[in-house]
């Protein structure tokens, strides 16, 4: 990988210990473990931990950002392209925006993006509420489908219609936000936090503590993640609390991860059906049934390559 250190230089730096990424071009990358940060003119951005500190510089427009691309990743279920962002900094900006740009194979988009926006709104009598508003537009999608999930288990199906937003009452200071390639080869943008809280979309409202927004996007749609951009409008500091790439295993029957089959994975397997965990679902079919088990032991006895 081949980068430029300052913006106004014009002689590049080698880095060999990269693959430079498809589209993007990083200006001064700053490493965060395996990942890569680009801040955007007139951002300062420190390590800080697992992540990134972003503030502005005397020079920044009126927002700050940086992008953000990992090194290099096997893209196969389970891979989840991560990051979590502080809210406490939101009420200081007039909005938090997070685009992702997949890197397509086979698709109508040359460079086709997903985009959330983030603000907060003032009810009174209780907590700030955090509003998202989804947009996949630019690929086709003009209603969002979303799974609200609550210890593996769906507890609502809900559509958001074209510009609908949902909102977010009670969440984690820290969202964590994941781009994944979920067991059935179909890309899921989702977040989850550590603890429950409560979502109001179409209407109704629900108790979750993960929510998966479905961009209809089936296998073979991409090949990976290109970057991950992300940039408070009119804000003066703002935290990427972590940030990494959390890899799956081509091979599911290996549920301890710890690259052998043995029985630790059949225990595995039986705590995570017991808790309602459809990781466990290996038919692909959302429900936990004797099927996943048969469909678990087949794919055990068939080996890890």
């Amino acid at each position: 990988m081949s980068y430029y250190p300052i913006r106004e230089s014009a002689s590049i730096e080698a880095c060999a210990t990269v693959r430079e990424s498809i589209r993007s071009v990083f200006v001064g990358p700053i490493a965060i473990d395996e990942w890569f940060a680009s801040p955007f003119p007139g951002t300062i951005g420190t390590p800080h931990g697992d992540g990134l500190q972003l503030e502005a510089g005397p020079t920044a427009p009126r927002f700050i950002g940086t992008a953000l691309t990992v090194e290099e990743a096997r893209w196969e279920p389970g891979t989840r392209f991560e990051h979590a962002i502080d809210l406490t900094a939101l009420s200081d900006m007039d909005r938090l925006t997070m685009t992702w740009y997949p890197r397509w194979l086979c698709s109508p988009w040359d460079i086709g993006w997903f985009n959330l926006v983030l603000e907060e709104v003032a009810i009174p009598g209780i907590p700030p509420v955090v509003e998202v508003t989804p947009d996949f537009s630019q690929i086709g999608v003009p209603r969002v489908p979303m799974r609200m999930m609550l210890g593996g288990r769906i507890v609502g199906e809900p559509t958001l219609g074209s510009g609908a937003a949902f909102r977010l009452f009670n969440p984690c200071t820290s969202l964590t936000w994941c781009y994944v390639l979920n067991d059935l080869d179909q890309l899921v943008l989702a977040l989850k936090c550590d603890s429950p809280f409560d979502v109001e979309a179409s209407g109704r409202r629900y108790t979750v503590d993960s929510i998966e927004l479905d961009p209809m996007q089936g296998a073979g749609a991409v090949e990976g993640m290109d970057r991950v951009e992300i940039s408070g409008t009119r804000a003066r500091q703002m935290a990427i609390v972590d940030a990494g790439f959390v890899g799956g295993s081509s091979c599911r029957a290996d549920c301890d991860g710890d690259g052998n089959l043995t029985i630790f994975d059949f225990l595995c397997y039986q705590n995570l059906f017991a808790s309602g965990d459809l990781a466990a679902d290996f038919d692909g079919d959302r429900r936990l049934t004797i099927f996943d088990f048969l469909a678990f032991q087949n794919e055990f006895d068939a080996g890890c390559e």
